[in-house]
């Protein structure tokens, strides 16, 4: 398993965090949307569960799931990942 490290953005950029729309196209193609008002636990809840049990640090990451659509990449796959309209990552799948 693996996961794509995109560009960092200040969370503070985001007023509201319960109002942050992200997606994910395969070759062009939409194939994975969400927001963040559709999580069942927000960022703050998450974080302090975790807390309970990790020592968290700056620079630790935290995965919150993943919205339908999840499938399988293949070799040649061009991959593109979006927080509201800013391009965070593309790739192509080796």
């Amino acid at each position: 398993q693996s996961a794509i490290i995109g560009e960092w953005r200040d969370a503070a950029a985001f007023k509201n965090k319960r109002d942050i729309h992200f997606c994910l196209y395969k070759n062009k193609s939409l194939v994975q949307q969400g927001h963040t008002a559709a999580m069942i636990y927000g960022f703050e809840e998450i974080l302090s569960h975790v807390s309970n049990y990790f020592t968290l640090e700056p620079g630790d990451l935290v995965f919150t799931g993943t919205p339908a659509g999840v499938g399988p990449v293949e070799p040649g796959d061009v991959l593109e990942g979006f927080l509201e309209d800013d391009s965070l990552f593309e790739l192509t799948i080796q």
